[in-house]
């Protein structure tokens, strides 16, 4: 049996190329954890409400983003969980609304960024993380490596 280089190659290669490790998160997407020493009490009002895909390539359900004025220079990007949780719980947010919530503070990509544990509007809370920020929509399910301690990747566009 003859072997050509590229054949000879594939099988030097392969091996190797299946213990690589996968390539880093680049742009498309940005991880970070619910972290209770971050978190913050803030008030305001909703400017904006809008919907994204997270996660890499988009593998996680559409989740819902609120746009709020909380009293500081630059607007609130409250991210607070699938909109299937959403309307399981017959709850829509809307501009104009007054809120406040409870949720982890981080910075992405310059932005003011919550990851929100719980949103009170009327006198009505809803919880969308426990303490440790392990969602409520995974709730016996199981705490899944990363899951448990609210791991949330953005997309790109957001």
């Amino acid at each position: 049996m003859r072997r050509t280089p590229a054949a000879l190659f594939l099988c030097l290669a392969l091996p190797v190329l299946a213990q690589a490790p996968p390539p880093p998160a680049g742009p498309a997407a940005q991880a970070f954890k619910y972290d209770p020493g971050t978190e913050v009490k803030l008030s305001g009002q909703v400017r904006e409400v809008t919907t994204f895909i997270g996660g890499r390539q988009g593998r996680h359900p559409m989740g819902v983003r609120l746009v709020v004025a909380a009293g500081g220079a630059a607007p609130v990007h409250v991210l607070v969980g699938p909109l299937r949780f959403l309307e399981s719980r017959n709850v829509a947010y809307l501009p104009g609304d007054a809120i406040s919530f409870v949720g982890s503070e981080h910075s992405v990509r310059g932005r003011d960024v919550v990851l929100a544990r719980e949103i009170t509007r009327n006198g009505q809370t809803l919880v969308l993380r426990d303490a440790q920020g392990f969602p409520a929509w995974r709730q016996g399910k199981g705490h899944a490596a990363g899951e448990a301690a609210g791991e949330v990747e953005l997309p790109e566009a957001f």
